[in-house]
């Protein structure tokens, strides 16, 4: 049976980070599936474009995907997808140029079964922390996927919860819905992360003296302010960012960067490598996860796999991925992150660091091993 999947989103996506981070990790260990394909949406032709395979992996191995070398010229119409396949949408495609809630019923119609990855329902939960135009286009996509998808795959049993309500709310039947953990190691390019590669900005901030990390996009719900709001309040390490600049953000931003600390004891890294990340990790006292709403949590299995301990939000899904191997805040009170990292002792730091050791191995391979088996029930 052929599995197709558009990476569209991918393929004209500028850097690696968070869904497309998820897609990475996932595609590479699924390119040796020899009925597995890959496909491009082309606007002007109203079609998809079958990736080469070969090129894609190849560019992916290096870290730089040369979207013109990859996509193909034969045409791939709606018509021509094997009916009785499967259409598995793992990428962003709520923002795809073609519009789920069309495509669909045409996929539908040829016996092809749907299946998503969804990361969270954000956008239906709390849209406050989205752009508008996310919002809408999700309401849409989500809507599609309700009707018309054979199985969902979500990451966290919380996302899961919300799924239900939504379905109970509208009155609808809910597809097959499964939860299974992302991957907490690094690198689907097996390349071997070596000491010393970071760039000299990530350096200088860790030169700079012990510091709390936070990892992932600056946007409201990461909830950066509250850590800016610690530091005002003579938090006593350092605060380092790594992560790109999202959306609804310029006030924050200007915040950070003209903060007086900024330089010296702030430091925000908006053009991270992997190496800059495993660097940050490796060095860091916390991470720090202070998030307003979430679908999973990738920094807080990175860093407890990683041996450094973190602190996180006391909100479901962390509870659920962090159970008792992390500490936890309330996001909306900054001096209980100033109390608990000023007020933390040797012990108490030794004492999570012990308890760590047996925190759950979440890996990549055993992630798509277990998305793979529940293609294979569909």
């Amino acid at each position: 049976m052929i599995i197709y999947v558009d990476i569209s989103n991918l393929l004209y996506t500028s850097f690696i980070t968070g869904i497309q981070r998820v897609v990475r990790e996932v595609l590479s260990r699924m390119q040796d599936d020899s009925e597995f394909e890959l496909l491009a949406y082309d606007f002007s032709k109203d079609c998809f474009l079958l990736v080469d395979k070969q090129v894609f992996f190849d560019k992916l191995k290096k870290g730089v995907i040369d979207r013109e070398k990859c996509i193909t010229n034969n045409e791939v119409k709606y018509t021509d997808l094997q009916d009785n396949s499967i259409f598995f949408d793992i990428d962003g495609v709520w923002h795809s140029t073609k519009n789920r809630g069309y495509l669909y019923p045409v996929l539908a119609q040829k016996g092809i079964k749907i299946i998503n990855m969804i990361y969270d329902v954000i956008p239906i939960t709390g849209p406050i922390f989205c752009h508008e135009n996310t919002v809408m286009s999700f309401m849409v996509y989500f809507g599609a996927v309700i009707k018309y998808s054979t199985l969902i795959i979500v990451n966290a049993q919380a996302t899961k919860d919300h799924i239900i309500d939504i379905a109970s709310e509208l009155n609808v039947e809910m597809p097959r819905c499964e939860v299974i953990k992302l991957g907490a190691d690094f690198g689907s390019e097996k390349k071997q992360y070596v000491e010393g590669n970071a760039s000299q900005k990530t350096k200088k901030a860790i030169s700079a003296g012990k510091y709390i990390l936070m990892v992932g996009t600056i946007e409201p719900r990461k909830n950066h302010a509250y850590v800016l709001d610690a530091l005002d309040r003579n938090l006593s390490v350092n605060v380092i960012f790594a992560g790109r600049q999202g959306w609804n953000v310029d006030e924050l931003v200007e915040r950070i960067e003209s903060h007086k600390q900024n330089g010296k004891r702030l430091f925000w890294i908006n053009d991270a490598s992997d190496d800059d990340i495993q660097e940050l990790y490796r060095n860091a006292y916390y991470v720090v996860f202070p998030t307003k709403d979430e679908g999973f949590g990738l920094p807080i299995i990175e860093a407890v796999t990683k041996g450094i301990p973190v602190i996180g939000s006391n909100i479901p899904v962390v509870k659920e991925l962090g159970e008792d191997y992390i500490q936890y805040i309330d996001n909306t009170n900054p001096q209980e992150l100033v109390d608990l990292i000023n007020g933390d002792t040797e012990l108490n730091r030794n004492s999570y660091l012990q308890k760590m050791r047996n925190f759950p191995q979440y890996t990549w391979d055993k992630c798509v091993g277990e998305i793979k088996q529940v293609i294979a029930d569909c």
